[in-house]
């Protein structure tokens, strides 16, 4: 079976995880629409599949892809990942897809990227209006990736909403 091709920068999402006053840490997640296309095109829309059960509260999802030889679909299942956010429940569904999609090949560059930490240096960090909570002062995008030989991304940079670049880990 052909594998997905890599994630694009532009395929991804940066989650903030958490911030304070000296760095904010973040994550990478793939986009959930960049996932179903490196699906599409490895695969075709018709050579994979994807439903989602609960086991106890958990929530599941099972990627399936279509298997010549047996004239089935093969599954293979991965939980929801644990991640802050505003909406849980949409957050679990997207989080268990993109894992289950992962084990396939599909966004697994990206979720291998371990958490990233970026300090104040690199990133303007503001203290909320309230003061009650510190958070990150612009929106970041994935610009680029470098790459070692075998496709692992190694090198992440950033690109503020004011133009400026951020690398990952920072350069020394």
């Amino acid at each position: 079976m052909p594998k997905p091709a890599q994630t694009a920068p532009e395929g991804c999402r940066v989650i903030t995880l958490a911030v304070d006053k000296d760095a904010a840490r973040l994550m990478l997640l793939p986009d959930d629409a960049a996932v179903r296309k490196l699906l599409d095109d490895a695969y075709g829309p018709a050579g994979w599949c994807m439903r989602r059960y609960y086991a106890g509260s958990q929530l599941w999802c099972q990627v399936g892809v279509y298997s010549p030889d047996t004239g089935e679909y093969v599954y293979k299942d991965a939980a929801a990942m644990s991640i802050p956010a505003n909406n849980p429940a949409k957050m679990q569904e997207i989080t268990s897809f993109l894992a289950a999609a992962a084990l396939w090949g599909a966004g697994s560059d990206v979720l291998d990227v371990s958490k990233m930490l970026l300090k104040t240096a690199q990133v303007p960090i503001v203290e909320s209006a309230d003061k009650k909570r510190w958070m990150l002062g612009t929106a970041l995008r994935v610009d680029r990736f470098a790459r070692d030989d075998t496709g692992r991304i190694t090198m992440v940079q950033f690109a503020t909403a004011e133009g400026k670049k951020i690398l990952w880990p920072e350069a020394t």
